[in-house]
Order: C-alpha cells, then sequence, then structure tokens
C-alpha cells in the first residue's frame, strides 16, 4: 500500500498456527558414475522449464593427459545420469576446455557453454564454444564459436515479454579496451550469432558472477571491482556491482553499487582459497517476492569467510544491509579457523529461497568440506535451520587422489624443463557450484567432493515447505510457522493521516476474506518490506517485531473465524 509523502508499504498477512516442517533431503547420487576413474571439478546445473524430471549438470573432466568439459543428463529428476557432451573430443581443434556453463530456453532447448584453448596457445586465441540441443540434452548439435570472456555463464530471458528467447552470456572481457571488465553477449536468433552489448566504461572487474532477467525483461549482470582507492591484494576492500539492460541487451546502464565486501582470493600461506565469486537468483515467483533479486557471496571477517546476503526489492536500484546466512557460530575456536565458501542461490516456484554453500565445520585442518543447505520462506528476512545435504563431503586424510598439473617447456642449453604443480581445484572444487530448483519446486544443489577418493560430482534432492506466498516462521523456540493468508483476503485502508508536526503516518487497516474457506484466527499483518524518499520510517506501535521490517500488528475479530465475504473490525 500507499501511503502519504513517498512512503511505500509491502505487507504479508499471516493467519493461525501450523507445525514446522524440516527441510528435507534425498539420498546423495553421483552424477559423474559413468568416469568415475576421472577428476572432476567446477559445476553447474540447469532444471528443463517444460519437463521438472529432466536435468542437465555441467562440470570439468580431466580424463589422463587432458581438461575437456563435459555434460550430464538425468531424465528421472536427478536419480541417474549419463554424459551426453564432451568437449572439445567432439570438436576438430585439439585442446583443452573450462568454465563450463548451462541452461534451458523455454521450449526446453538446452544451451552448454564452454571455453575452448587450443594446444600450444592462450589469450586471444581462445574462443567460447555454444552447443544447442532441441531435444532437452540428449543429442547435441556443432557448436558456435565466438569471443572469448573468463567465467562466463548464459541465461536465457524465460519472460513473456518482447525479448523471450533471447540469450545472454556474460563474463570479464580478456579482449582490447574492455578488458578486465564485465562483457555481454546477446542473440536473438537462438545461439546461432552473438552480438557485444554495448557497456559504460565499468571498474575493473576482479570476479565474476552470473547474470539474471526480470519478468520485465530487465538483464542484471553481477561482477565484483576492487573498492575506489584501495590497493590490489588477496584481502583487498571491494564492491558488489551489477549493470542493467532494459533493452534486451543492446546497451547496459552504470554500475550500482551493491555491497561492500572484503572478498579473499587466496590467503597466503593457506592450503587453499575461500573464492570469492558471487551468485545471484531472481524470485520468478507469482507470489509477493516476485522480482525480487538476491546476491550472495563469501565475506571474509574475524579471520575466516562466512557467507552473506543481500536482497533487493526494486529490481536492483536499492540493496538490503548485508546479513549473514550460514548458521555456525559467530565466534569461537572451531569457527574462527575455518571457512566457508562457494554460496549459490536459487528460487523455486513457491518463491522459496534456497542458499548452498561448502561448509567447513568439523573440519579443522581448514581443507576439507561438507554441503549445507538452507531455505527462507519470507524473501530472505529470515533462515531455516541449515542442513547438511553431502553425506560424506571432503577429507583429506592421505587416503585421497590429488590432481597435478604438468608443463613441458625448452630451457636453457637445449634442455628440457618439467613444471609440475598442484591443482588448486583440489581444495575448492573448482570455481562454481551448482544449485536449481524444479517446475515441481524441488530444489537440485550440485557440488564436488572426494568421498570416493577422486573428485567426482554429486546430487540430492532437496524439498523445502510449500508455500503459496512467504509462510512466516514463529520463534524457533516455538517450532511453528504462521500461515500467509495474504492471496485469501482483501486489504482495505482505511483513514489515512499524516501529521507533519510529528512526522507521522497512521493508516486502519481491515481484511476480507475473499476466499470460498473460513479463516480462523489470530489475524496478523507484518512489514514485508518499507521504501521511503524522506528518511527510515519506524513503525511506533507494532505488537511484536520492532520498528521495521518484520513489525507486526494483530488484526482485531469479533469472533476466532473470519467467514467468507466478512470483514475485520
Amino acid at each position: 500500500m500507499i501511503g502519504p509523502n513517498g512512503l511505500a508499504l509491502a505487507v504479508a498477512l499471516l493467519a493461525g498456527v501450523e507445525p514446522a516442517q524440516g527441510i528435507r533431503v534425498g539420498r546423495n547420487v553421483q552424477v559423474s558414475r559413468a568416469n568415475g576413474g576421472d577428476p572432476h571439478a567446477e559445476v553447474l546445473v540447469a532444471a528443463d522449464p517444460t519437463d521438472p524430471s529432466r536435468l542437465l549438470v555441467a562440470s570439468i573432466y580431466r580424463p589422463p593427459g587432458a581438461t575437456l568439459t563435459i555434460a550430464y543428463l538425468s531424465l528421472d529428476g536427478g536419480e541417474t545420469w549419463q554424459p551426453t557432451l564432451q568437449v572439445p573430443a567432439t570438436v576438430r581443434a585439439a585442446g583443452s576446455s573450462s568454465d563450463p556453463a548451462i541452461t534451458y530456453a523455454p521450449d526446453g532447448t538446452a544451451l552448454f557453454l564452454s571455453s575452448l584453448l587450443p594446444p600450444n596457445s592462450s589469450g586471444p586465441t581462445r574462443r567460447m564454444l555454444l552447443y544447442r540441443s532441441p531435444d532437452g540434452g540428449r543429442n547435441w548439435q556443432p557448436p558456435v564459436y565466438f569471443t572469448y570472456s573468463d567465467r562466463e555463464y548464459i541465461v536465457v530471458d524465460r519472460t513473456e515479454g518482447p525479448y523471450r528467447g533471447r540469450i545472454y552470456v556474460n563474463g570479464n572481457s580478456r579482449v582490447g579496451e574492455t578488458a578486465g571488465s564485465l562483457t555481454v553477449f546477446h542473440s536473438s536468433d537462438n545461439g546461432q550469432t552473438f552480438t557485444e552489448s554495448r557497456m559504460p566504461k565499468l571498474p575493473a572487474a576482479r570476479e565474476m558472477g552470473n547474470a539474471v532477467v526480470l519478468a520485465d525483461g530487465t538483464v542484471a549482470g553481477l561482477f565484483t571491482s576492487a573498492a575506489d582507492g584501495a590497493k590490489a591484494g588477496p584481502e583487498a576492500p571491494a564492491v558488489l556491482r551489477i549493470s542493467r539492460s532494459k533493452d534486451g541487451g543492446q546497451s547496459f546502464g552504470p554500475p550500482v553499487d551493491v555491497a561492500a565486501a572484503v572478498l579473499v582470493a587466496g590467503r597466503k600461506g593457506d592450503h587453499n582459497n575461500s573464492l570469492a565469486l558471487p551468485t545471484m537468483a531472481a524470485d520468478a515467483s507469482a507470489g509477493p517476492f516476485r522480482d525480487r533479486l538476491y546476491v550472495v557471496w563469501p565475506e571474509y571477517r574475524s579471520g575466516h569467510t562466512d557467507i552473506y546476503l543481500c536482497r533487493s526489492a526494486d529490481g536492483g536500484l536499492t540493496w538490503s544491509t548485508p546479513r549473514r546466512v550460514n548458521d555456525a557460530p559467530e565466534s569461537g575456536a572451531e569457527t574462527d579457523a575455518v571457512d566457508h565458501f562457494m554460496a549459490t542461490v536459487a528460487v523455486n516456484p513457491d518463491g522459496v529461497l534456497g542458499v548452498m554453500w561448502y561448509d567447513r565445520r568439523g573440519h579443522p585442518d581448514n581443507i576439507g568440506w561438507d554441503v549445507r543447505f538452507t531455505a527462507s520462506l519470507d524473501g530472505g528476512q529470515s533462515f531455516l535451520p541449515s542442513v547438511r545435504v553431502s553425506e560424506k563431503g571432503s577429507t583429506f586424510d592421505g587416503r585421497e587422489r590429488w590432481v597435478l598439473d604438468s608443463r613441458v617447456a625448452k630451457a636453457e642449453g637445449g634442455k628440457v624443463r618439467l613444471d609440475l604443480s598442484l591443482d588448486t581445484f583440489t581444495f575448492l572444487g573448482g570455481d562454481t557450484a551448482g544449485l536449481t530448483a524444479d517446475g515441481a519446486g524441488r530444489f537440485h544443489p550440485v557440488w564436488v567432493d572426494n568421498s570416493t577418493g577422486i573428485p567426482q560430482v554429486f546430487t540430492a534432492v532437496v524439498t523445502v515447505p510449500r508455500t503459496s506466498e512467504a509462510a512466516i516462521r514463529q520463534s524457533r523456540k516455538e517450532g511453528a510457522v504462521r500461515r500467509s493468508v495474504t492471496g485469501e483476503v482483501t486489504v482495505e485502508s482505511d483513514e489515512p493521516e499524516y501529521d507533519r508536526s510529528r512526522d507521522l503516518v497512521s493508516v486502519g487497516i481491515r481484511l476480507l476474506n475473499n476466499s470460498p474457506q473460513p479463516l480462523t484466527g489470530p489475524l496478523s499483518v507484518r512489514i514485508a518490506d518499507v521504501q521511503s524518499e524522506l528518511g527510515d520510517p519506524r513503525a511506533l506501535n507494532a505488537d511484536r517485531g520492532g520498528g521495521g521490517v518484520d513489525a507486526e500488528w494483530d488484526i482485531p475479530m469479533s469472533t476466532p473465524t473470519l467467514n467468507p465475504g466478512e470483514r475485520t473490525r
């Protein structure tokens, strides 16, 4: 509702109390079993919007003497998997491939993206390859080549707007004057050709995040850059930013700051990095948080990294204060010594927000990890207790296989030099992990661990209590959630007043039951979001929840039940 003088409130209506339902995790499934003897790293996952049972996973795959990218397909909701595409084995040019990305178009066409490095070459000789599969990932057409970008991502406009079906590829430019900055390519002919978007002069990108498409076709690309005046370094202050396009990717606007952060790209003396790649998701549901944006990243504080989240209710123009998502204790001997990293985020068709990350609690060596998942039912304002998803996770006890890189080069005196080094992905699982939600609302986290002795790709089905809108949790002590009835009532405002002398806005609220069923009280109204051009408004007479977001008022009722067609006082 809109109040006087530029005050906007988003409210959620709640009724009754239901028993709390926890997050449920299915059994772990080895996605890469067909190549169980070869190390894997760096995974992403996509769900077919036309078929909830069809999923695709992209991964780096390292058979002896090669670095390739590969696609695994599931036709039964993640229970079984088979490889259907291997790059560059399917192209004429030999070499290596990396940075896999994957998505589905609105009609179920699968798209697989990878970068290709021909042998004995680097830099400008790199290209990106896009494969299309009209049958959802079973069979793949020959690739389309276009300009290389580092750690690229792919997304398709699935809205009903004028750019439906348009393909966007964003990454870190490595070409010409735009080198080191966000770059975006778009295709309006099903990926047959790509055009580089017109971009403003952007700050140099340190780390690259993905892009998302909002309901009106707006495209937002996420990246990080050094904070103004900050010196380069592994713990230098940074800024998370997005750039947006409202014309189908033809041009992008100036960057918008999401949050200030300290991103660790690798600390001297550690065995591992805490990856600083941020990820973003948009709520495409029909619920009250439709088009809300969420960004997650690993934030370095107090000697270790935790998972933080920001949200935006206005398409990315303004952002909330960052909040910690992982629920390990803030401090303590164990927590201060270990990192939580590789955060990724997704929203299911019910508007439930899911966050997954690699969690090193229980691994005092700060090398191993487990995979954990949490969910928010109220648009990112609160989170359910996290659950462990990986059954075994990654451990380093001397029985695991380490991956080595080798390079042969000429040396002085006619000698040959052989360089051997440890692949840092051994202690990271790659640069990315995967999380998606299928059309039935199930989440599918995808990760890498060495529980078989070799880094392999795993997944599990995660289900969260369904909610038509935002099911609000009561206190953990009560262990219950209140049911949202926003879609079952009409909100009527009455007698709005503005007292200029006290800068006070007041308004009466009534609820009309427009559903065919009685609503059992108590009923209440809660502020889900508040925006004002006049400062930071506070609620002065809330029954619960303080003076800001989460402030809650009880709705007066003459009887315990509000029948169809009846109004509250």
